[in-house]
């Protein structure tokens, strides 16, 4: 457990970020009152978060399950892992489908499927600190970005485009991610008496960063237009005006989203891992560098 130590609050909050605002790539198409109505009733899952984090503090999330369940612990860890494997699969298309359609058009799906798997190799062979303390890193330059991508619309928005949609299919559902942190025992982590309130903290400003970017781009397409791209969230940085600062501002600044999705693969892919180690703990780094070469061929076919 030694390897834990270093993962202090402000990572953990910080990856916190991340996995709020991996899904939000799509979400404009279904109007700007889905992520406010995320954000209020996600208070819900939040404190359920929150009390199994403070359960047991000592035990992982897999261990807690075995110690509540008991005998049937077992059955529940690996069908939760089977779910988090089918995310895993789902997510990765999409950071696939995301580099092809945006940046490398010209290029195989498997080429850049191999490119995504070298990445996540090697970030998966490190410990997890090594992880929170990247994130850390990505997340200044994503915000950075993104303070640029909001600077840059701010002149492009329509008051006129505010419109809404009925879907609520993403109620609760970027939420669920947050409890994959649980595979970390709260005893583990440095200072975690002011854990909670980071938590809390930073689950406001991934939401805040989410609701903006949701409104900006539905104020500056539309929510027609905004239904009709396949990443609008994307698209809407061509209107960006970087007075010839450098071209295709939209590519520079839509890293950030590369970003984010590559960072919660990772924080999926060290949830299976650590489950396999939970269950066998025999030769965890081959079973996961197996599984990211397994999974990077079948989301390329």
């Amino acid at each position: 457990m030694k390897k834990w130590n270093k993962i202090n609050p402000l990572q953990y909050g910080i990856v916190i970020i991340f996995l709020i605002n991996y899904n939000t790539l799509n979400m404009s198409k279904n109007g700007y009152l889905i992520p406010i109505i995320n954000f209020i009733l996600g208070f819900i899952p939040l404190f359920i978060f929150i009390k199994l984090l403070n359960y047991k503090p000592e035990l992982n999330i897999y261990e807690k399950i075995d110690h509540v369940f008991n005998k049937i612990g077992f059955i529940i860890n690996v069908f939760i892992g089977i779910l988090i494997y089918i995310l895993i699969i789902s997510t990765y298309k999409e950071l696939l489908d995301f580099i092809k359609i945006n940046y490398l058009f010209n290029t195989n799906i498997l080429l850049i499927s191999i490119i995504i798997s070298i990445s996540l190799l090697y970030t998966c062979s490190k410990s997890l600190n090594v992880l929170f303390r990247l994130s850390t890193l990505l997340f200044y330059i994503v915000f950075i970005l993104f303070i640029v991508s909001i600077l840059g619309l701010t002149n492009q928005i329509h008051i006129n485009n505010l419109k809404n949609t009925s879907n609520i299919n993403y109620v609760f559902y970027p939420m669920l991610s947050l409890f994959l942190l649980l595979m970390i025992p709260k005893k583990e982590i440095l200072n975690n008496n002011k854990l909670t309130k980071h938590i809390i903290f930073f689950y406001i400003v991934g939401n805040v960063i989410k609701i903006l970017i949701i409104l900006f781009t539905i104020l500056v397409l539309g929510i027609e237009l905004a239904s009709f791209y396949n990443f609008p969230e994307f698209m809407v940085l061509n209107k960006i005006s970087t007075t010839g600062f450098f071209q295709r501002s939209d590519g520079i600044i839509g890293i950030k989203w590369i970003y984010i999705i590559f960072i919660t693969l990772c924080i999926y892919f060290n949830y299976i891992k650590n489950l396999y180690k939970h269950i066998i703990n025999k030769h965890t780094d081959l079973f996961i560098s197996l599984l990211i070469i397994i999974t990077s061929i079948i989301c390329s076919i």
